[in-house]
């Protein structure tokens, strides 16, 4: 549980951003647990829990797909 003013910060696939990446993400969104990370849903989940100042604060483009690091904090 994060608690006022804590810090989150995730690394998980992001939407691609590459033809590559938009092609293995096709295959990939059938599996449910990485289709909401894949359409671009984290940031909105992140805001939905309490967390406020959510921002992608760096991407990398990767064999398997867009990793992107996502930053919050909760509000104290």
């Amino acid at each position: 549980m994060l608690t006022g003013g804590g810090e989150i910060h995730i690394a998980d696939f992001g939407p691609p951003h590459t033809l590559w990446g938009r092609l293995l993400a096709s295959r990939m969104r059938r599996f449910e647990p990485i289709s909401d990370n894949l359409n671009g849903r984290l940031p909105t989940m992140f805001r939905e829990a309490g967390v406020g100042n959510v921002e992608e604060v760096a991407r990398f483009a990767t064999i398997l797909g867009t990793i992107s690091i996502l930053s919050g904090q909760k509000p104290d």
